[in-house]
């Protein structure tokens, strides 16, 4: 199906989205919408922080509750931050969909972690995605298509993971992320509806999540007319769920999960996919999954493509180089 459209120009706000081009780069971001959400919490002249969420935070049930105006306002703050973490921020969208979990249960340990959130989000405010024409050698797979993307034979490629049994219902959380010219294009967060048994039954979980988002960007690109010739290769760092998905064989720990195990494997058999084993320490969706130390966080914010506006325009931030942000 085709459809008329009108050329307005190089658009710079797109549905609130602020769009830059650069020679071999297209910034994508909402640094002013960060700034209000700043402003609006009154934390636009507070210290920043090098990380979201601390690796040590916990959701505190004996600490005292919020009164009815912060419940309110905690509210309030966690639902424009989520808009942010869905659209352009993949680095937060952990630290997020952690604390909007507390909602209905808002207590001060919770409302100082999202004053630790708001204090990265003003050392990162005018952060965004960016995709180049170059790409991103971590991030980007080549495909034999030469249709695809016009000069850019690339083809989308992503990454699973899970965190085992860290929330206190010992419920694990699934994460993954897929990239397109250097830099995410879609990524997701969410507690798993069952308790897993084990950690390689947890991973099984997160990688099957990730094939249904691999197959609808397929679809996608094909309903546009880039047709992918190459199958979309998805990134696992655990051995075990490598094995499982690649063996026919139905082993007693798997066979409750036979429809998922049989939905990997169809997809692997019709070569739709391909899974590849990606090191721990590589592996850029255990940021969307966890609360991870400073270096670390600033590895994966790399990999996920996020840059300063500032740094793009060869400027500074008004209030600290992009150094010292991190």
């Amino acid at each position: 199906m085709k459809f008329t459209i009108k050329d307005i120009g190089e658009a710079k706000h797109v549905v609130g989205l602020q769009l830059e081009r650069f020679q071999d780069e297209i910034y994508l971001g909402q640094p002013k919408y960060a700034q209000k959400i700043l402003q609006t919490m009154g934390m636009w002249e507070c210290d920043p922080k090098p990380i979201p969420m601390s690796p040590n935070w916990t959701h505190d049930e004996q600490s005292p509750k919020l009164t009815k105006k912060d419940e309110q306002l905690y509210k309030s703050c966690a639902m424009m931050l989520s808009y942010l973490a869905q659209q352009t921020r993949p680095d937060i969208v952990f630290a997020v969909n952690t604390l909007a979990q507390y909602q209905t249960d808002c207590r001060e340990a919770d409302w100082k972690a999202l004053e630790y959130l708001l204090r990265y989000l003003r050392g990162s405010w005018d952060y965004g995605l960016s995709y180049s024409r170059k790409g991103n050698k971590v991030a980007i797979l080549v495909t034999n298509d030469p249709n695809m993307l016009e000069d850019q034979k690339w083809c989308p490629s992503g990454y699973a993971d899970a965190s085992y049994a860290q929330e206190k219902d010992r419920k694990s959380r699934s994460g993954h992320i897929f990239f397109m010219g250097g830099a995410a294009v879609t990524w997701y967060c969410k507690k798993q509806p069952v308790v897993a048994l084990s950690s390689t039954e947890a991973e099984y979980y997160a990688l099957s999540e990730a094939v249904k988002e691999a197959l609808w960007l397929r679809q996608l690109l094909g309903e546009i007319g880039i047709k992918l010739n190459d199958p979309t290769h998805i990134h696992q760092d655990n051995l075990s769920t490598i094995a499982i998905a690649l063996n026919p064989i139905q082993h007693q720990r798997v066979k409750h999960m036979d429809v998922k195990v049989h939905f990997l494997r169809d997809h692997l058999d019709k070569d739709d996919i391909k899974l590849m084993y990606c090191p721990a320490e590589d592996m850029v969706a255990d940021g969307i999954t966890k609360a991870v130390p400073r270096v670390t966080h600033r590895k994966y914010t790399q990999l996920m493509g996020l840059r300063s506006l500032a740094t793009l325009q060869g400027k500074t931030n008004d209030q600290f180089t992009n150094d010292q942000r991190f």
